[in-house]
């Protein structure tokens, strides 16, 4: 979306308030985030969006320490990784339904989170 908007003069649609709510509800692996002002060249004004979240898959043989090293990383470089990609500047945010909802906020279509993830958003203070 970065490099597509200093190509191409894009615009971003904003979803009507009942729109937002209708694909949240209907597809549980969305989110609710604010695409920021200036994040791309043209968004002048921070616009309700719906986040993507994008997920890491391995198989359960990864030693636990692997994908807690790499889970922690990520969690612990939201800023960073927002300042690199406006696009990502609400990342943090992506991660708090943890907070409430525990694992299954992260786990879809059945699929539970590898013990390396939930040590490493314990270690980080996601969960409890």
């Amino acid at each position: 979306m970065t490099a597509l908007a200093q190509r191409l003069s894009l615009r971003v649609l904003p979803y009507r308030r009942d729109e937002l709510e209708a694909v949240l509800r209907a597809v549980p692996y969305y989110r609710r985030t604010v695409m920021r002002a200036g994040a791309i060249r043209g968004l002048d004004a921070d616009l309700p969006q719906i986040a993507v979240l994008n997920v890491l898959v391995t198989h359960r043989r990864v030693p636990d320490a692997i994908v807690q090293e790499a889970v922690k990383a990520i969690a612990m470089s939201c800023d960073e990784i927002g300042r690199a990609n406006r696009l990502f500047a609400a990342l943090q945010e992506l991660f708090e339904p943890l907070r409430s909802q525990g694992p299954a906020a992260l786990e879809f279509g059945g699929v539970a989170l590898h013990p390396g993830a939930l040590a490493a958003y314990r270690e980080v203070g996601l969960l409890t």
